[in-house]
């Protein structure tokens, strides 16, 4: 069973501390599409880049539906067309006021990709970002990003995934089943699994639900991205009882730490054979600072 539930109503734009803002930011946007809009329809508010049916461009959209006391002409309606670092850089311009010569002079681009975010932070030159090395001091509002060496996502070569870039919804928890039982995929007594609920775009939702039904013990981390009822909607002659999209939404990923709580892999979801040590793809966590 997961271990938090998702709340179904954002919290109050101001609600958040400093290090948390940006991610209330994408929190709330998330929340105001996944809550109110049901697929298919939600595949016309919010997808990847690229993702099946959709054009890979390096143009993102992104809007937060304005509040009440806007004009009643304005469009009203949340969107999120992007990749997942461009969502993480909409959602800190918007929580901190940052610009492009923020982002040009700290990250070497107005619109980052993954493996900037990644070497930046890494090499300890972003103003307003702290990389966290234990698991336990890891809490909501961190960022988790991840690189994939050799990738090269530019203007001229947009195919590629350079990472990925997440907010931490919540702290991490020990990874358990509803029965209480912790999982060690590893069987190795000197390591502990966390499970990372996170917000963020992507192509590939959290976990693979289209064999497995609610009766799997993973089916509690399912991603927000996966329609359950695809198979109840005039789908009867599919093979599966779900279907995938992409997208802004909220799902969990998957970390290992060692007896001293470093990070040692991660897995992209519940129930993926799959790990990836930092050696293949190099991972860190990270805060936002209020000083530089």
């Amino acid at each position: 069973m997961v271990g938090v539930s998702a709340p179904t109503q954002a919290n109050p734009p101001g609600a958040y501390p400093y290090s948390q803002s940006a991610m209330g930011e994408a929190w709330e946007l998330a929340v105001g599409i996944t809550s109110s809009i049901p697929y298919p329809e939600r595949d016309d508010y919010t997808y990847y880049l690229g993702a099946t049916g959709h054009e890979n461009d390096t143009t993102q959209f992104i809007q937060w539906a304005p509040g009440v006391d806007w004009p009643s002409d304005a469009p009203r309606d949340n969107y999120a067309f992007a990749k997942c670092a461009q969502l993480v850089t909409a959602s800190l311009k918007r929580a901190y006021g940052w610009d492009d010569a923020f982002f040009q002079n700290n990250f070497g681009s107005t619109s980052p990709f993954a493996k900037d975010y990644y070497d930046y932070i890494k090499n300890g030159t972003a103003d307003h970002f702290e990389e966290i090395t234990n698991i336990a001091d890891v809490r909501e509002g961190d960022l988790f990003v991840i690189k994939y060496p050799g990738k090269d996502d530019t203007q001229d070569n947009h195919d590629e995934q350079t990472g990925h870039v997440a907010f931490l919804v919540i702290p991490p928890l020990p990874y358990k089943l509803s029965t209480g039982e912790t999982i060690d995929r590893d069987g190795n007594p000197q390591t502990t699994e966390y499970e990372l609920m996170v917000v963020d775009s992507t192509s590939n939702p959290h976990g693979d639900f289209w064999d497995i039904d609610e009766d799997s013990p993973t089916w509690g981390w399912r991603d927000a991205r996966v329609d359950t009822d695809y198979f109840d909607r005039d789908h009867d002659d599919s093979d599966t009882d779900v279907c995938e999209y992409s997208g802004l939404g909220y799902g969990w990923m998957f970390v290992q730490v060692d007896s001293a709580g470093a990070p040692t892999r991660y897995w992209w979801g519940s129930n993926e054979a799959d790990s990836y040590t930092p050696a293949v793809h190099p991972f860190l966590f990270a805060r936002i600072t209020e000083t530089e």
